[in-house]
């Protein structure tokens, strides 16, 4: 049986709205993805002293893994109003960590990034294996939210 289901196109807006004293600074940011097939979005509840594995990328689709090759947009967002959690992407062998305040998103538009265990610039790209998030702050649980569209 063949699937009914096309790919269609996801819209990214990033919109910036800013004056400071008499001078606007707005600016509006659109990425249009084509291709778009499959979509997952789900919620996580982060315990305090945590770490939890939010997506794992494998070259082939395989029960809750994605593809690293069909990957074209993830969205992470911290769902909580006041403590900040840590976003790790893992590479080969390094990884890089982000601290995602209350309420705020990170978006990556490709799966390849890179880590470095000095404070050189970094000059390759590997793919990413795991997207990890971590609680450290506060006794509660923490929510964030994951969004990946793939081909």
């Amino acid at each position: 049986m063949a699937s009914t289901v096309s790919a269609q196109q996801l819209t990214v807006e990033i919109k910036e709205t800013l004056t400071l004293n008499g001078t606007t600074y707005d600016q509006t940011v659109s990425k249009s993805l084509t291709g778009i097939g499959n979509v997952s979005k789900r919620i996580f509840s982060i315990p305090h002293s945590t770490s939890v594995t939010l997506a794992t990328f494998i070259s082939a689709v395989t029960n809750n893994q994605f593809d690293v090759e069909d990957v074209k947009y993830i969205r992470v967002t911290n769902l909580d109003d006041t403590d900040a959690l840590i976003l790790t992407k893992a590479f080969n062998a390094t990884s890089s960590a982000t601290e995602l305040k209350a309420g705020c998103s990170v978006v990556y538009f490709t799966p390849n990034g890179n880590g470095a265990t000095s404070k050189a610039a970094i000059t390759t790209t590997d793919d990413i294996e795991s997207l990890f998030i971590h609680n450290s702050h506060g006794g509660n649980a923490l929510d964030c939210e994951v969004f990946i569209a793939t081909a």
